[in-house]
């Protein structure tokens, strides 16, 4: 959450609506934010339970959605030659990558792909 007020108020709100933004409005646009967010994560959260996700499939599918992006990342930062077409299609090479061995891995041993067989011990 301090992450999002932070973001919402210095980095959007400050920078590009409002430049001269007072500490207060600042404050309630922080505040109001992280109502939405917060309002936004819940129903989402909502939606997963009822579509069937449990924490175990989405603890395998979050990092496979992060991790590919990581390596290009700090190339970008740290090396000169880093070219723009490697930092763009690096993570998406990696996540069709992983997204590929994770379902064609539920396939082999289960014979489907579904929450259940994503979720298993085994794919991952």
């Amino acid at each position: 959450m301090v992450s999002v007020s932070s973001i919402l108020s210095f980095d959007i709100y400050k920078k590009y609506v409002n430049p001269q933004a007072r500490n207060k409005s600042m404050i309630n646009v922080a505040h109001i934010g992280c109502i939405v967010f917060s309002f936004g994560i819940a129903g989402f959260c909502v939606m997963l339970h009822y579509v069937g996700i449990n924490m175990t499939w989405y603890t395998y599918f979050y990092p496979m959605l992060i991790c590919p992006g990581v390596i290009p990342l700090l190339f970008t930062i740290t090396w000169n030659r880093q070219t723009f077409l490697a930092s763009v299609l690096s993570p998406i090479i990696g996540l069709a990558a992983g997204l590929a061995v994770w379902l064609s891995t539920a396939h082999h041993y289960y014979g489907a792909i579904n929450i259940t067989t994503l979720g298993g011990q085994l794919p991952a």
